[in-house]
């Protein structure tokens, strides 16, 4: 299964994946997660954006803080998933998007995959994380998604992540991000 990082650790609180030893078959260990479960594969980036056209560069924000500034009021638009910051591919197109990259920490939603309780072909399941998470799958990554992995030198991912503070989910705030992710879903009438 690919899910972010934060959907593999709810599946990891109920225990539904089938651990493995990742590292016995390459994968380097600090890209494995949830009790040898899952591994990260790609890694998306949230930071504020702005419109360059309406924005002069001097009101750009230097820290997350800096949007509590009284002129940012009513101004500010947030969605609900954070995915959606990370990818912003309209700035590919032509759009006057940018990140205000000055910002740190950057938050980094990751993409996982792990291979889930009853699945037909655990054996072959695992085999197919690891290929995830191999060099060769960044171009494809890249294509499709948009993303690359933070872990994997000479990606455009672990160029960005250089000389950032970065903050990546980790299994010990699973529980955590579970809990306000439930609260936020009753406030906002799913149950």
């Amino acid at each position: 299964m690919v899910v972010t990082d934060a959907h593999h650790g709810s599946l990891w609180l109920r225990k539904l994946h089938i651990p493995f030893d990742y590292t016995s078959i390459g994968v380097a260990k600090d890209r494995i997660e949830y009790d040898n479960g899952t591994v990260s594969v790609a890694n998306q980036f949230a930071l504020p954006a702005y419109n360059k056209k309406t924005l002069p560069a001097k009101d750009v924000p230097k820290k997350w803080e800096d949007l509590l500034d009284p002129k940012w009021k009513g101004k500010l638009g947030v969605i609900n998933s954070t995915h959606h910051w990370g990818r912003l591919e309209s700035m590919e197109s032509g759009a006057p998007l940018a990140f205000a990259e000055q910002v740190q920490p950057v938050i980094s939603p990751e993409y996982h995959v792990g291979v889930l309780k009853n699945a037909p072909h655990p054996n072959a399941a695992h085999l197919f994380v690891a290929f995830m998470a191999s060099p060769e799958v960044q171009a494809i990554w890249e294509k499709h998604t948009g993303h690359t992995s933070a872990y994997v030198p000479g990606t455009a991912a672990h160029k960005f992540a250089q000389g950032k503070q970065v903050v990546y989910m980790k299994q010990d705030q699973a529980a955590k991000v579970d809990k306000i992710s439930r609260q936020i879903g009753k406030i906002l009438g799913f149950n």
